[in-house]
Order: structure tokens, then C-alpha cells, then sequence
């Protein structure tokens, strides 16, 4: 089974809806994008200079770049993730981690898509969909042009309803909560840590360090479907008689 395989339809997040999908998806990858694109213009910069461990990235090839993105970018990043570990279960009140979690992969994804020549928004958030998710999306068709958060929360939408009277504020209230559970069944839908990380993440302190390591683990698998997937996404194209998905 490779990255680009469909989920089973019983699957964690299969009964989100793929608009609702492909907006989560794109809000998260319109977010880290420029971070992406800031890591690796630092990561060229660094390449520059004589220090063994850092200047190493310009030298690498694809798949070397690829898993430059876990180690050393993720040894770094997975740490804004596991902070919240150190409220115990306080953290699972509110889902702080779960959201920059898939953050984090996410900027696996990115960074990996683009060693591969799929640096397009619409195809990054295809890929992230597939590799996080599970799900075969098409977001040209589901966003259009939408490629920005404010352009993909209907956030304009929700508020002129919520002005037409009672019935509006019902329904507006109703979108909302839609959406957020929409939200949260596609993120919980991404690689999760083993149990045992779960479980010793519910301990105050001791939280911290068994959530890096539990997210830190998920990022080779991460890591692993997206070289995959950017890979078939550039056979599709060649095969269709396309270019490769590159540019904007």
C-alpha cells in the first residue's frame, strides 16, 4: 500500500466531508508554506558556511533532503509540540496539540513535496490530504483559487448569517460547530504516537518528554509517504502527458 492509497471508509476522519477536508488541509499547508520556505533558504544559507552538520543540505539529493525534514528540522519543530505535554492531562482539554501536531507533519509533507518538484498549493494540500489523511482530494476543484486562510474560512459567510435574526444565529452557531468538528475528526485523522507515548503523555512533566518522542517517531513514516506520493503525483503527470505540478 503505497501513500496514495484510499483509507478504509471505517478509518478515523472518513466521514468529513471532502470540501471540509480539503479546507483544514489548506488552511494548515497556506500556514506553513512560508515557514517551509523560510527553513530552506536558511537551510541553503547554512550551506555556506564550513560547519559540518549544518552545511550539508545543498550537497544532499532528493531523498537526502527528504530526510532532512525529520532530522534535524524535526528534532527542532517536534519541540513547539510536545510543550503542552508538561500540563498532563490539562493539555486534553483543549486539543492544543493535536492542531500542532499536524502542523508539524505538515511541514514534513511541504518540505518533502517540494524535494520532489510539487511546490504547487493545490497539489501540496492533494498530497498532504493522502498522506495525513488518507483521502484522495482534488482541491483546484474543491477550493478553486482559494489559497489563503482568510480566503478558505468563510468566516464573512458565517457572520452575514448570524445577523439575520434568530433562525441566523441558530445556523450560524450550527456552522460553527460543524466546522469545528469537521476540523478536529481531519487532524485526529494524521499518524498518531504509539499508545504507550499516549498514555505516559497524561502525566504532568513527564508528558513533555513522552510526547516529542512519540511525535518525533511519527515523522519518518510521514516523511516515508510523502517521498512516495510526491513521486507518483510526478509519474501521474508525466504519464497524462502533463508537467510536473511546480511553481507559484
Amino acid at each position: 500500500m503505497n501513500a496514495l492509497t484510499p483509507r478504509e471508509s471505517a478509518a478515523p476522519g472518513s466521514d468529513v466531508s471532502d470540501r471540509d477536508l480539503a479546507r483544514t488541509v489548506g488552511c494548515v499547508v497556506a500556514v506553513v508554506r512560508p515557514a517551509v520556505a523560510g527553513v530552506r533558504v536558511a537551510s541553503l544559507v547554512a550551506g555556506l558556511t564550513p560547519i559540518p552538520v549544518v552545511n550539508a543540505y545543498p550537497r544532499r539529493d532528493a531523498p537526502g533532503r527528504a530526510h532532512w525534514w525529520v532530522a534535524p528540522v524535526g528534532l527542532v519543530s517536534t519541540v513547539a509540540v510536545a510543550w503542552p505535554g508538561l500540563l498532563g492531562p490539562v493539555a486534553r482539554v483543549v486539543p492544543v496539540g493535536t492542531v500542532l501536531g499536524f502542523a508539524n507533519q505538515a511541514v514534513v509533507v511541504v518540505g518533502v513535496a517540494g524535494e520532489y518538484g510539487v511546490t504547487d498549493f493545490h497539489g501540496q494540500v492533494d498530497l498532504a490530504a493522502r498522506v495525513l489523511a488518507r483521502r484522495h482530494i482534488d482541491a483546484h476543484e474543491l477550493l478553486g483559487e482559494h489559497t489563503s486562510v482568510k480566503e478558505l474560512v468563510p468566516v464573512g459567510q458565517v457572520w452575514a448569517q448570524a445577523r439575520g435574526g434568530v433562525g441566523g444565529a441558530v445556523g450560524a452557531a450550527r456552522s460553527v460547530w460543524h466546522a469545528a468538528r469537521a476540523v478536529r475528526t481531519a487532524l485526529d485523522a494524521r499518524p498518531q504516537p504509539a499508545p504507550a507515548f499516549d498514555l505516559l503523555g497524561r502525566l504532568p512533566m513527564i508528558g513533555a518528554v513522552a510526547g516529542y518522542l512519540g511525535e518525533r517517531a511519527t515523522l519518518g513514516t510521514v516523511r516515508d509517504r510523502a517521498s512516495d506520493g510526491a513521486q507518483i503525483v510526478g509519474l501521474e503527470a508525466a504519464f497524462a502527458g502533463a508537467p510536473s505540478p511546480e511553481g507559484d
